[in-house]
């Protein structure tokens, strides 16, 4: 009886402790996230282009001028990361996002644990998996307080359960030691409350960042800018087959542009029993492209910079004779070649070491949480419901801020 009634004096103040955490813990991933959106966007870190996403665009457009513009925007896009070569520096722009973000979080010692309120809903609270850690010490006491209850009172339960007695006199004395443990876990449970009513979490007792963002180029960029020179010499004479042969003369013929097989359709009558048609067909929303398709077999283990430069040149130098050219689909794939292979080299670029920044913002994470898991354990579930509006306020806040800086 008495480990039964621990555990479950355990769990509760787990529980407690964790609901705390709860909502700092999603004002922490609200400044996460304004972080993590100011890195992409700052010049001095390495930029990718979502050149898969963009292929899958290309398919489902049905203007060809639309889908020109936007594959010629996206070949701009990598000239533009050439050029910003120069200005890259991870490593300051890394340490201007973490002394932000631990700046942002200083707004935790805005909310003080209150006294209890009148008005408050207890169902509005949600249970989380509870977690160990800042719970301890508030758990160390609970146990000292319940055994020694245990110890005064159950004497009389000791003796009389030697004796025989009959099940409602066992029933009563099992209630009387459940009411006695009740109060006096309840007393406890009011006391920590009492003391923690006032306090608030310390943004001093969070790590400052002192890590450091190491990078490497692994291509060289002149080389890989010989290549894109190449992709937009290509690119003329694609835009030039496309305009006089259509979209369907866009694509390799790999592409699921057009294509109708794959999945498997069917639509039934207003009774639900008869199937009126079928469509073996692939929806194009519902297409997921892994890698671009290509015509051109490479060598093993990919075709390196310079061997792409090569390739090109030798495409490039093909003349098309427009709409009179049988042969236009040869253009075709070697344009897509080029633009594949200096999609992958754009994006492999830069290889960067993000380990410590990662590892700060973890560790900032747990220092939030068991901030907030200390006093959690100690507040009734009054103080919790008020503590969780107060931070999610807070995080309204900042995500209000964030969205105002992100459309500046």
């Amino acid at each position: 009886m008495q480990e039964k009634f621990e555990n479950s004096a355990r769990n509760d103040v787990l529980h407690r402790a964790d609901e705390a955490a709860y909502p700092v813990a999603r004002l922490y991933r609200v400044g996460a996230m304004a972080c993590a959106q100011a890195l992409k966007d700052d010049v001095r870190m390495p930029r990718t282009i979502n050149y898969l996403e963009r292929y899958q665009a290309f398919l489902r457009m049905q203007d060809r001028s639309v889908m020109l513009k936007r594959l010629e925007q996206t070949i701009d896009l990598a000239s533009t990361i050439l050029d910003n070569v120069p200005k890259l520096d991870p490593d300051a722009a890394c340490r201007e996002a973490a002394c932000a973000l631990r700046q942002d979080l200083q707004v935790t010692a805005e909310v003080e644990v209150v006294p209890e309120l009148d008005g408050l809903d207890l169902e509005e609270l949600g249970a989380e998996q509870p977690g160990f850690k800042g719970a301890k010490p508030v758990i160390r006491s609970l146990d000292s307080v319940l055994r020694a209850t245990y110890s005064e009172n159950a004497g009389e339960f000791s003796q009389k359960t030697e004796q025989e007695v009959s099940q409602e006199e066992f029933e009563a004395l099992c209630d009387r030691l459940y009411s006695k443990l009740d109060n006096a876990y309840y007393a406890f449970v009011e006391e920590q409350a009492a003391q923690v009513v006032g306090k608030h979490m310390d943004p001093q007792e969070l790590p400052t960042y002192a890590g450091t963002v190491s990078f490497e180029m692994r291509y060289d960029v002149g080389e890989v800018r010989l290549l894109l020179e190449q992709v937009q010499k290509s690119f003329a004479t694609f835009k030039q087959v496309v305009m006089d042969n259509g979209l369907f003369a866009a694509f390799v013929k790999e592409s699921a542009y057009g294509q109708c097989s794959g999945y498997r359709y069917g639509w039934t009558s207003d009774f639900g029993d008869e199937v009126v048609c079928e469509y073996f067909g692939a929806k194009p929303r519902n297409i997921v492209t892994r890698a671009l398709p290509s015509a051109v077999e490479e060598d093993d283990g990919g075709d390196t910079v310079l061997r792409a430069v090569g390739r090109m040149r030798e495409f490039n130098a093909k003349p098309y004779f427009g709409m009179l050219d049988d042969d236009f689909i040869y253009h075709v794939e070697a344009f897509w070649y080029g633009f594949r292979k200096l999609m992958e080299f754009v994006n492999d670029l830069v290889d960067v070491s993000l380990g410590d920044y990662n590892d700060y913002l973890m560790l900032l994470l747990e220092t939030l949480r068991d901030q907030a898991k200390r006093l959690g354990a100690q507040m009734n579930m009054l103080q919790l419901t008020q503590w969780g509006r107060a931070f999610e306020e807070l995080a309204r806040q900042l995500e209000k801020r964030a969205e105002a800086g992100a459309g500046v």
